[in-house]
């Protein structure tokens, strides 16, 4: 009997998460044995001035710049890398599937501006069953799955990349510390991981079709057309692999909301670790991730839309106009791979709501200054009625002599009450500087 050939000769698996960092956490990353990142991921005819090139040839410069080479401190991302290989001993909540020696080769942390950061664990098998590989996505991808310590204790997933690999900073609010951290992850993505998976598999294209919906969606191997009670009906089915890439023979691809999987043969050498694999590991998935910090900072500005309506829009009318980019490539198949995962995180659906808001917004602001202006006209006539300042002082006087009050307390008492209600008219014509300067004098009674 011969030796049966695994399904998967190779695979590049990756969880990815948004978290929140701070300035000073770079210096722990640093510390903690993070690098940056190297410019390729190519170890065969790799050098570093001819990939800069390659790159600015194919991308367009404010992508390449951000994402692939991080030139400058305009870039808007810094890219650090850890290859620390940790080995995970994981089983899912329930305890179904146990993996023992689970090989987390390198960790990479993508630190854009304004604190939003995107971990990215890599994990490269070989020669493993298509039910086997599922299992391990499946327990990957959950939160909750439980990590066996050495001492023999177990703690959540989500709990053990805190503490070894963002240097204690949380993904879930609950664990967020009294300091001001904020647990960003499952506030802004839920509490699930995003998988990127590009699978080495000499399979056909009917095979790898059903694959990748049970691939791409967690779902148990062989469970497209049969009769089991969690098989996807046809029209949903059909519906969601809308979202698949179909360009050349050898690949299909599969774009969701939680993932992005590819399948095929010849897609990359995982021996030799070439230019083909530093397209897939590196540059493809970039483009995976940049998509993905478009989609948590538009669903981020959607959630934080009524702290501060005018703040609010005026940094997602800036943050839109620099990152939502039509195209990032001069060829064409890095930018159907960038509209796939685009469409397919939902981010042109997240914008047209937001701007939604931002329309009633303006209608509202329009009504409100309406109000004003008719108000201060209210009160110009008011003034202007009165043709002099003795005819003013006049009127005062008649209002003293009627309330029979000597001169000495009633005109300071009338100043007090003009500059009191001079105080708040200018708070309600000017209410969004109002609130800002609440705001800031609470800060600062905070810090007291």
């Amino acid at each position: 009997m011969g030796v049966q050939i695994p399904e998967v000769q190779s695979a590049i698996i990756k969880v990815t998460s948004v978290f929140a960092y701070k300035p000073e956490d770079i210096v722990k990353f640093r510390k903690a044995g993070y690098a940056d990142a190297p410019i390729g991921d190519h170890t065969v005819d790799y050098d570093e001035t001819s990939t800069k090139s390659f790159y600015r040839d194919k991308y367009y410069r404010e992508y390449y710049k951000m994402m692939l080479v991080s030139e400058d401190d305009e870039a808007g991302m810094t890219a650090l890398r850890r290859d620390l290989p940790i080995k995970l001993n994981i089983s899912d909540d329930w305890g179904k599937y146990h993996l023992k020696d689970l090989s987390c080769d390198c960790q990479d942390l993508y630190l854009f501006n304004h604190g939003i950061g995107i971990l990215s664990l890599s994990f490269n098998i070989e020669k493993i069953s298509f039910q086997e590989l599922s299992n391990i996505i499946f327990v990957l991808r959950l939160f909750e799955s439980r990590i066996k310590q050495s001492d023999n204790t177990e703690i959540a997933f989500h709990q053990f990349i805190s503490n070894q690999i963002l240097e204690g900073i949380a993904l879930r609010r609950t664990d967020a510390k009294d300091n001001g951290d904020v647990g960003i992850s499952d506030d802004y993505s839920g509490s699930k991981f995003k998988i990127y998976s590009i699978i080495n598999s000499d399979q056909s294209e009917e095979k790898r079709e059903k694959l990748l919906y049970e691939i791409g969606t967690g779902s148990k191997i062989g469970i497209v057309g049969s009769n089991d009670y969690q098989a996807p009906a046809t029209v949903y089915y059909n519906e969601l692999m809308k979202s698949g890439i179909r360009l050349f023979n050898n690949y299909t691809g599969l774009a969701l909301q939680d993932s992005f999987t590819v399948i095929g043969y010849n897609i990359y050498d995982s021996e030799k670790r070439d230019i083909k694999y530093n397209t897939w590991n590196k540059v493809y998935f970039s483009i995976y991730i940049y998509n993905l910090y478009i989609r948590y900072n538009v669903f981020r500005y959607n959630t934080i839309f009524n702290d501060d309506e005018i703040k609010t829009r005026d940094e997602f009318q800036n943050f839109i106009n620099r990152y939502n980019m039509s195209h990032i490539s001069f060829d064409f198949l890095p930018n159907i791979l960038h509209r796939k995962i685009h469409d397919a995180l939902g981010i042109d659906e997240e914008v047209a709501h937001f701007e939604k808001r931002l329309a009633n917004l303006a209608t509202s602001i329009q009504e409100k200054q309406s109000n004003r202006q008719q108000f201060l006209l209210f009160v110009v006539s008011a003034i202007t009625g009165l043709s002099s300042y003795k005819e003013i002082y006049a009127f005062l006087e008649m209002i003293r002599l009627k309330l029979q009050w000597e001169m000495m307390p009633f005109y300071p008492i009338l100043i007090v009450l003009t500059l009191i209600a001079g105080f708040f008219v200018l708070s309600w014509l000017f209410s969004h500087q109002s609130k800002n300067l609440r705001k800031w004098a609470r800060m600062k009674l905070n810090k007291k």
